[in-house]
């Protein structure tokens, strides 16, 4: 597992958790701005990262990074209100796995907006949305036999939290 310093503060704000709570539906009508392409990456990196292989094999070029876009989805936040309670720091993504998640997406994307901006490329960095059992989608419903899976039409990352748990068993 990994070691994250404990006084480095986690962004909660890159999550919709829609865990538990069935409300979170997908449905066109809020708003908000995310970035677009390169997040099928984003998923490879977390399992990458959970399980200490690289997924990507060394052969992610930026070329096929270069299409991001801003796009406004209609994709409704979820109430993070206890994840942001109980996922502040590293230490907090030491001791939970939800946390630790919220650190590595935190990583991913702090270092996709620094890589791409090195290169005068804007990456607006993407939702991720923890969800249980099943989610509305822009692609439509998913349960959590799809695992994580990256949904090009409202530019989110989906993870059912217990598909790690799977893995391992």
């Amino acid at each position: 597992m990994s070691d994250f310093q404990d006084d480095v503060q986690l962004d909660t704000s890159q999550i919709d958790d829609a865990r538990g709570g069935g409300r979170f539906g997908g449905i066109p009508g809020g708003g908000y701005t995310v970035g677009g392409g390169g997040l099928g990456v984003l998923i490879a990196a977390i399992v990458g990262l959970l399980f200490g292989v690289n997924v990507l094999g060394g052969g992610v070029g930026l070329g096929s990074l270069s299409g991001l876009d801003d796009l406004t989805t209609g994709t409704p936040s979820a109430d993070n209100a206890a994840l942001a309670a109980d996922c502040r720091t590293g230490a907090d993504a030491d001791r939970r796995e939800d946390c630790r998640i919220v650190g590595y997406v935190n990583s991913i994307q702090r270092f996709w907006t620094t890589e791409l901006g090195a290169r005068g490329i804007r990456y607006v960095p993407a939702k991720t949305t923890f969800f249980t059992g099943q989610v509305r989608t822009g692609c439509g419903p998913a349960t959590s036999d799809t695992g994580p899976f990256y949904c090009p039409v409202d530019k989110h990352v989906y993870i059912d939290l217990g598909f790690f748990n799977d893995l391992r068993t």
